[in-house]
């Protein structure tokens, strides 16, 4: 499955954290790629860290279009 998730109105915590994480681990194996869109500073610094543990490819964006974009090319 493609997955296209804005989180620019997320607040993060370690909770949020932990359930993205724990979402990512149950539907892994049939993840193609995950864009993320709305991801700034010390967050985007986080998740591109995940990115490097994620098997899929996972990648972050400033808009839903450059995210649609990545997607479809794939």
């Amino acid at each position: 499955m493609l997955y296209c998730v804005d989180v620019s109105k997320v607040k993060f915590s370690v909770k949020v954290i932990n359930i993205l994480s724990g979402n990512c681990d149950k539907t892994k194996e049939h993840d193609k790629a995950l864009a993320v869109v709305g991801v700034t500073g010390l967050v985007k610094v986080m998740y591109d860290g995940f990115a490097k543990l994620y098997k899929s490819p996972l990648k972050t964006f400033s808009t839903e279009e450059e995210a649609k974009e990545w997607l479809i090319s794939l």
